[in-house]
């Protein structure tokens, strides 16, 4: 196997390592189903070597087991894992990927690449926490958030804005915002042993007025937007969600742009005011 710089002693089903390699690296142990075989890589997401292979094994059977070592340097971190797989034996290469979380803990991942979006397709061992915890945040804010974002856009809409029919509904979507961001909180504190954790911020509802004309409510959240951001935490550089969510951001600054000259004064200034914020934190977040 490519790049694998230990032995591995299979002793009644078990894989003994050394400690100084359990040290320094994590193990992934991936169980290969649906496919007849499939070269399987495994790349950063983030850093200079982002979805560029650190380890792979080649010609994996369907049913059969591949054993992969993570080294310590790009942990913790989220990865893909990318399959060069046929489904059928006559078939060109084609390439199917899952993205993972691995930190602390070896990972040992049943998994059908040809449906790895869905849940009954990929599972991981007892008692694995990163990309269980991640998913369950995941569900439970994505409901959350898309209750929040009904009740916002059903208020952008209406149009007595001093009825009393409203005021309750400015009043309930506050509420909401607010529960869902104390919910991200106890989450956090919940995880706070895990890497995924430092990814829930990301997640932060920014104060909302709703009042005034669209530009001025966007020009509001924008204000807000780094409110629940901790620039001093480096692990939350380490997966693809901070881009994401600086998409977030400048698709904001996006719908304030109706010429090109605005477009091209509003995108320097909204650098400018990310790298500002980001300056009062730790220096690889800054940077």
């Amino acid at each position: 196997m490519k790049n694998l710089k230990l032995c591995y002693i299979f002793i009644f089903g078990w894989i003994v390592l050394s400690p100084s390699v359990a040290q320094e690296s994590r193990i992934l142990i991936v169980h290969l189903r649906g496919v007849p075989e499939s070269k399987i890589s495994v790349m950063p997401l983030t850093g200079a070597r982002a979805f560029k292979p650190i380890t792979d094994a080649s010609a994996v059977k369907n049913g059969s087991t591949a054993y992969l070592v993570v080294p310590k340097e790009f942990l913790p971190g989220e990865f893909m894992l990318q399959f060069d797989s046929r489904k059928d034996p006559s078939d060109k290469t084609a390439p199917l990927q899952k993205n993972i979380f691995i930190n602390n803990q070896d990972l040992d991942i049943r998994i059908n690449p040809l449906y790895a979006g869905n849940a009954d397709s990929v599972s991981f061992q007892p008692g694995e926490l990163e990309n269980n915890a991640f998913a369950q945040f995941s569900k439970q804010h994505e409901k959350m958030k898309l209750q929040l974002a009904v009740l916002h856009d059903f208020l952008l809409k209406y149009e007595a804005k001093q009825s009393g029919f409203y005021l309750q509904g400015l009043k309930e979507f506050e509420q909401q915002r607010v529960a869902c961001n104390q919910s991200l909180r106890s989450a956090k504190e919940k995880d706070k042993n895990l890497f995924v954790s430092s990814l829930y911020q990301l997640n932060y509802v920014p104060e909302t007025p709703l009042k005034g004309t669209e530009p001025e409510i966007i020009r509001d959240i924008i204000q807000h937007y780094f409110d629940g951001i901790d620039f001093r935490d480096t692990l939350m550089i380490k997966a693809t969600q901070i881009i994401k969510w600086m998409d977030s951001y400048m698709n904001l600054h996006g719908r304030l742009s109706t010429t090109v000259a605005l477009r091209d004064s509003i995108f320097p200034a909204a650098a400018v005011s990310t790298i500002e914020k980001a300056k009062k934190g730790h220096p690889l977040v800054y940077g």
